[in-house]
């Protein structure tokens, strides 16, 4: 196979639309270069997706990824499973307070911070949610769908 040349195979094995094939299609210059495409047609959707969205089995974290997307996962982990009681005090004394909240609040927004500090310095925490963006990240990959999007088509 040339770079540049049109990929007969992508159209008749990978059927996720044609919006997929077309960028597929742009990006394959690209990994063809890296020797990253293969014909079979048995493994194709998965070397496909892998075309323009990254190798799926791939671990290495990016530093945006460090530093933003795995932060946000342990934020929103921890707000929503492990300190669920504190948010809720704190939720419902800034409903009642309205704007004395600032004032009224100090003792359950501390409590809050004490807990999330808590666990955003938890180094087993920090893994578990490292691990289950890779794994999301990696599904990303193999299927083209964000997890949002995935449970909502089955």
């Amino acid at each position: 196979m040339k770079l540049g040349e049109p990929l007969p195979s992508l159209h008749k094995n990978f059927g996720h639309g044609t919006l997929l094939v077309e960028r597929a299609a742009i990006m394959v210059p690209i990994q063809v270069q890296n020797n990253d495409y293969d014909e079979d047609p048995e493994d194709s959707e998965v070397k496909i997706c892998s075309l323009f969205l990254g190798n799926p089995d791939d671990r290495k974290l990016r530093k945006v990824e460090l530093e933003v997307m795995i932060p946000k996962k342990m934020r929103e982990k921890a707000r929503d499973e492990k300190c669920v009681e504190e948010v809720k005090a704190f939720t419902d004394c800034c409903k009642n307070s309205s704007i004395a909240m600032v004032i009224k609040c100090r003792t359950q927004n501390s409590l809050l911070k004490d807990c999330l500090t808590r666990w955003y310095q938890d180094e087993e925490f920090k893994a578990l949610c490292r691990n289950e963006y890779l794994s999301e990240r990696s599904e990303f990959r193999r299927t083209g769908l964000q997890q949002k999007h995935r449970t909502a088509a089955h």
